[in-house]
């Protein structure tokens, strides 16, 4: 068998119409490996399957901040109180940034919940 996986993505934030400047901001985002998945996006296997069976949907305990450190290689563009954030450790201490780390974690989900028959083949 023979799969290919995007390891890498960048996300652009709708955040305060940051996807309509000219230069937004840009946070580079990594594909957790299955042994992160597994820690930070806490799935019961069985759960999960009756849930499916029963056209239910899935249920995560998330780390958010895990998965954020994790995940954010890098971020463009931003700039708090005329301090440049670049790294997920900087992001995270800076103020008045919530509504963008939830808008970033919410992608980092989306990207990592994807079932393995999502993958190409």
């Amino acid at each position: 068998m023979k799969l290919t996986v995007e390891r890498d993505t960048v996300f652009i934030p709708e955040f305060r119409d940051n996807d309509q400047e000219s230069w937004p901001v840009k946070i580079k985002l990594r594909q957790l490996t299955t042994g992160e998945r597994q820690r930070l996006l806490k799935i019961d296997p069985v759960n999960l399957a009756l849930s499916a069976s029963n056209g239910g949907g899935y249920q995560f305990d998330v780390n958010y901040e895990g998965l954020f450190t994790q995940a954010v290689q890098g971020i463009e563009n931003l700039e708090v109180n005329n301090e440049r954030i670049t790294t997920a450790e900087a992001f995270l201490k800076a103020p008045g940034l919530q509504d963008l780390f939830l808008e970033v974690v919410m992608e980092i989900v989306k990207q990592n919940s994807r079932k393995d028959d999502d993958l190409k083949n």
